[in-house]
């Protein structure tokens, strides 16, 4: 077995204020950069994964409505005009 792998990294923008990070590895909604988390995914006011954002916005959303997003109900995803 061989644990001498070199970890290739990525690089991301924040798609709310635009930074830029770095991760390495990325598991179940979670960048990591040598251990330490770099970015989460945040979550829409369902609960449905919605988009990758950085350590200090997701604190900025969490601490708001606790959602990314607007709020939806299943009539706002109808997309025939007759139903």
């Amino acid at each position: 077995m061989f644990v001498n792998e070199e970890k290739y990294i990525r690089t991301d923008r924040c798609p709310i204020c635009g930074k830029e990070y770095q991760y390495d590895e990325h598991m179940r909604g979670v960048s990591y950069l040598n251990d330490d988390v770099v970015a989460l995914r945040t979550m829409d006011c369902h609960g449905i994964p919605f988009r990758m954002v950085c350590v200090g916005c997701y604190n900025d959303i969490e601490d708001g409505k606790g959602y990314d997003g607007e709020f939806y109900t299943e009539l706002d995803e109808c997309i025939d005009y007759d139903y």
